[in-house]
């Protein structure tokens, strides 16, 4: 580095860029802790339903302003999920939107999600919403589903699997076996001032027939 008459500055840059990179690194792992941390839990709590209550309902179709993208992780999702929330409830008269949905077309735990997030709709929207990225959102639909087996959760995104555990030994039980894409339904947003916690509530939705 002396011999290269390296400055202070480009040593003071190379530090914060490697600064940076253990920062991200320190988050990811902490993510993992914490997931490792509620998988313990569910172990523990097998065989129970713990505080859920299964409800049986159906859906009708709904218009649905969304993007459908495979992430590489739980954090690239989530950070969609946050630049369509802003987007959205920004760009979208509250009259016309219902509320953020997350729908499922692979399993939570796939290394590639792929997933359609986005925001159901009382009425069409006519103008291109654009995601920062330069992602236009598309308009789709959410199909009516006949029979939804639902479970309302709380708390942060790491511990979702809990509810959908609990919702799987449920419809075991029951002889119900999975007819589609799962959905989250977002009845509060994350960050809502109303929550002095700041979570999300979320309805997850498994469509459903009776098992032969």
């Amino acid at each position: 580095m002396l011999d290269e008459k390296i400055t202070a500055a480009e040593i003071r840059g190379m530090l914060a860029l490697r600064k940076a990179e253990l920062e991200r690194t320190l988050s990811e792992e902490a993510e993992q802790l914490r997931q490792i941390e509620s998988r313990l839990r569910q172990i523990e709590e097998e065989g129970s339903l713990a505080d859920y209550d299964v409800v049986i309902k159906s859906a009708e179709a709904q218009a649905f302003l969304s993007v459908r993208q495979t992430y590489p992780g739980m954090n690239a999702a989530v950070a969609m999920l946050g630049n369509v929330i802003r987007t959205v409830t920004t760009r979208v008269p509250t009259a016309s939107r219902d509320t953020a949905v997350v729908v499922a077309y692979s399993d939570f735990d796939d290394e590639a999600l792929d997933l359609e997030i986005g925001f159901s709709l009382k009425r069409e929207v006519r103008k291109p919403i654009v995601l920062p990225g330069n992602i236009t959102m598309a308009m789709t639909a959410l199909p009516a589903e006949a029979m939804l087996a639902t479970v309302v959760r709380h708390g942060p995104n790491y511990q979702s699997h809990l509810a959908t555990g609990a919702l799987g030994i449920w419809m075991e039980a029951n002889s119900f076996q999975i007819a589609g894409p799962s959905r989250e339904v977002f009845l509060q947003l994350p960050g809502d001032r109303s929550d002095k916690e700041g979570g999300a509530v979320v309805e997850v939705q498994f469509p459903v027939t009776k098992a032969a």
